[in-house]
């Protein structure tokens, strides 16, 4: 029987006071400051799709649905490619810090979840899509600590997890874009449908590579 202090050990990750210090040490770094704006941001081309199909805001430039429709896919991209910049930036002027490398990642999958989940309220469709992300993410996050207690090292993402980022978000983007007809219907679904067999085949993967760096400990 599993208790609940051994799923507790699972999960544990850096404590409090672990994690106060690094911010201290770390929160001024320019790819970090990135990092929290794509935090902040990430919220945003959910709510820009829905207020083009939903709600008759008037702010600004945004002041058609048009207008709205297409500031989703344009701010996905944006937040996208502030990832690629603070990376960029951390191995380029030795930036790296564990802050960053601990919000990254939840940036990045907070963006792709929290955007489907938003274009889940009309597009009934995605709800299986995104059950399947979320899981892939949650049980392969659990891994990571696992190795990480175990290990004391991070199991870097496989090819695999570098791949499914990018047919994630080609995806995310391609369901937001504002293009009507079944073709472009056809084009979402086709690639939604790529992002998720990678998904899970990457999870498998990261499994895979986990379970024998801890055998092999």
């Amino acid at each position: 029987m599993i208790s609940l202090e051994s799923v507790k050990n699972v999960w544990a990750g850096p404590s409090v006071q672990e994690f106060v210090q690094e911010f201290k040490k770390s929160w001024a770094l320019p790819p970090n400051i990135i990092t929290y704006f794509r935090l902040v941001g990430m919220v945003f081309p959910g709510l820009f799709f829905l207020s083009g199909h939903m709600w008759d805001w008037n702010i600004w430039f945004l002041n058609t649905p048009s207008r709205w429709l297409w500031a989703a896919p344009a701010f996905y991209a944006l937040v996208m490619l502030t990832d690629v910049l603070d990376g960029w930036m951390a191995r380029k002027f030795h930036w790296e810090s564990e802050l960053g490398a601990m919000l990254d990642p939840i940036a990045d999958k907070g963006l792709v979840i929290l955007t489907l989940i938003m274009v889940c309220v009309l597009k009934l469709w995605i709800y299986l899509p995104l059950i399947l992300i979320v899981l892939r993410e949650v049980e392969v996050t659990r891994l990571r600590i696992k190795a990480k207690k175990r290990l004391g090292v991070t199991v870097a993402a496989n090819r695999g997890g570098k791949n499914k980022a990018v047919a994630q978000n080609v995806a995310v983007l391609a369901l937001l874009m504002p293009i009507g007809g079944w073709q472009w219907f056809a084009v979402s679904l086709t690639l939604l449908t790529i992002a998720v067999a990678l998904s899970i085949h990457s999870w498998i993967k990261y499994d895979e590579q986990v379970n024998e760096r801890l055998r092999s400990a």
